[in-house]
């Protein structure tokens, strides 16, 4: 029986270990997806950025070349 008791307190002491282990795990997690959605959002910015660029030019070369 003490046996029994000393095999189920090391096995408490592999779960809590293990809890720690995982919260550790859970944080990485989150900060790996913060990560990726900046990344989502400074791809979109770059794309509406680049947009807006073109069509800059576009209107300047069309307005340039109308008052010719």
């Amino acid at each position: 029986m003490a046996d029994l008791i000393d095999e189920v307190s090391g096995l408490k002491r592999e779960i809590v270990a293990l809890k720690g282990k995982v919260d550790e795990t859970r944080e990485i997690v989150q900060a790996w997806e913060a990560a990726k959605a900046t990344g989502k959002f400074v791809k979109w910015l770059a794309g509406l950025g680049s947009g807006l660029a073109g069509l800059w030019i576009i209107a300047k070369a069309a307005g340039a070349s109308f008052f010719r």
